[in-house]
């Protein structure tokens, strides 16, 4: 729990009888009984999954504490112990440290307060505020616990200003990205603490690094790390750069006859290649006028008001497409369309986190390939229920940069299970038809992707999810969470940031309902 390295001095006790002693003559009383558990311990409360790759299954007690409740703690496990430490800072307003080992193989880190003005105090005599109030009808909730575990909100304060110090800073990045998930933003009444916590390390640490750097970093992780693997993965092997110019035909074309062969086109697919012929295509197919002009000339007069219009261009592909007839079911496409065009391939990435817990690096090739499918892809039909919405979207691009499948995203909303165990679920089955009319498909129980089952008797835990990096059924140039973070992203837009929001709630949700214990 203290960090390795700190502008004060520190001294080192390794007997049990001394640390005792100190202990004892710690003149500081904290109102708190217990103690507050942090740490990874403390966040799998939260997040089930938290740091499974990168730690063993018995992970350490990180543990806020006053001198009396460790004493009664060490009294109880004192023929535990194996080994057992005590690091004493020079300067009197930073904690006491203890770490002690137990021959379960259990770790504990405990930080004891010796001052009123230290952050460890500050959350000792404010308890309630800061931790985690277990429902009086789990049965570990009656137990006799020395610890309670700390509030998520805690957890990410802690984590956000240590990434003002390089002291273990990627591993302290990833976690505060995962309990963003599942917390509140900061609040007027946490700068007290917050204050408290940033000041205290600075005597520890020193001068921390600007604020708005590490906020400038996290924001854009995966944009930096993604960077990183670009330049690591770089080919080495010589090329040569040529150009060709187009000087004998294209530029010689007037501009209206280029318009007008250009508007003998049917295939939303060909627009993409032909803004490369040269500089005068790309500009005509680029311009707004052009789309508006193709629109009436293959259309007739718009119907609808010509001063709500956003994108000539998705007008024309809408109704390509799906020849809709009723204008305002038209431009609900229309709308939809452009959502689509403001969400990032980063966007997808940081979903797939979300749900995995994983820092997961993608090639760059399919990086530019999900921006391809984000910026040329358009929905042509939209339908909605009570417990059922529904899309049919074109993906240009799934399969090559050509290509043309039609997917059906519908999104079913009800309850299941029995009794007692009764419970909402959301059911999205995805249907993709390719350019040769090979159809695919695949229907996912939400609790399928956080690794969970269901039956009449509760949730399961699973061996594995969709959300892996395998080859997806649906198109296998694509790793099957990265597809169907995807596809999660282009589900109806009226209940989109819904089912986003309950899949990233739902692995707790999972993990606090389920009853069975023998697939444990």
């Amino acid at each position: 729990m203290l960090a390795l390295y700190t502008r004060c001095e520190i001294r080192r006790i390794s007997n049990l009888t001394e640390i005792v002693t100190i202990l004892e003559q710690n003149s500081l009383v904290c109102q708190s009984d217990k103690g507050i558990l942090i740490g990874s311990r403390a966040a799998r409360h939260f997040l089930p999954n938290f740091r499974e790759i990168l730690d063993v299954d018995n992970p350490d007690w990180d543990v806020i504490i006053s001198s009396n409740i460790l004493l009664k703690w060490l009294r109880l496990e004192e023929k535990l112990i194996t080994n057992i430490e005590m690091i004493i800072p020079t300067i009197n307003d930073l904690d006491l440290y203890v770490t002690c080992a137990l021959s379960n193989n259990s770790k504990y880190d405990f930080a004891i307060p010796r001052s009123s003005t230290s952050y460890t105090a500050h959350l000792s005599d404010n308890a309630k505020q800061w931790i985690v109030e277990e429902p009086s009808w789990m049965p570990w909730a009656r137990e006799e616990n020395p610890f309670q575990k700390g509030s998520a909100k805690l957890l990410l304060i802690l984590k956000k200003h240590m990434l003002y110090y390089p002291h273990q800073w990627e591993k302290t990045a990833r976690d505060y990205r995962q309990l963003l998930t599942v917390t509140d933003s900061f609040t007027d009444n946490d700068t007290a603490f917050c204050d408290l916590f940033v000041q205290y390390n600075e005597k520890l640490h020193g001068k921390r690094c600007p604020p708005w750097l590490a906020d400038y970093v996290i924001e854009n992780w995966i944009a930096i790390q993604n960077e990183k693997f670009k330049k690591k993965f770089q080919l080495i092997r010589p090329y040569v750069e040529f150009e060709i110019d187009n000087y004998r035909l294209f530029p010689n074309i007037p501009e209206i006859a280029l318009q007008r062969i250009l508007h003998c086109l049917i295939d939303t697919t060909d627009f993409y290649p032909m803004q490369f012929v040269c500089k005068k295509w790309y500009t005509i197919l680029h311009q707004e006028t052009f789309w508006r002009d193709l629109y009436i000339s293959r259309y007739g007069k718009y119907l609808g008001n010509v001063d709500d219009i956003k994108s000539w261009k998705m007008l024309y592909f809408v109704r390509l497409e799906g020849n809709v007839r009723d204008e305002s079911k038209f431009e609900e496409l229309v709308d939809a369309t452009i959502q689509i065009r403001q969400i990032t391939a980063n966007d997808i990435l940081q979903l797939r986190e979300d749900l995995t817990h994983q820092e997961q690096l993608v090639e760059s090739a399919i990086l530019s390939k999900i921006s391809y499918i984000l910026s040329n892809s358009f929905y042509y039909h939209m339908e909605k229920t009570s417990s059922r919405f529904s899309v049919k979207l074109v993906i240009a691009g799934l399969e090559h940069v050509h290509s043309r499948s039609k997917v059906y995203l519908n999104l079913c909303i009800g309850e299941c299970g029995e009794s007692q165990f009764t419970d909402h679920m959301k059911v999205l089955s995805i249907t993709c038809l390719s350019n040769n009319n090979k159809r695919q498909f695949i229907e996912i129980c939400s609790p399928d992707l956080v690794g969970f089952g269901f039956s009449s008797y509760g949730y399961f835990r699973c061996e594995s999810t969709l959300l892996t990096q395998s080859a997806s059924t649906l198109c296998s140039q694509f790793p099957s969470g990265l597809l169907i973070c995807l596809f999660i992203m282009m589900v109806h837009h009226d209940h989109r940031g819904q089912f986003i929001k309950y899949l990233r709630c739902l692995e707790r949700h999972c993990w606090i309902n389920r009853t069975f214990t023998s697939f444990d």
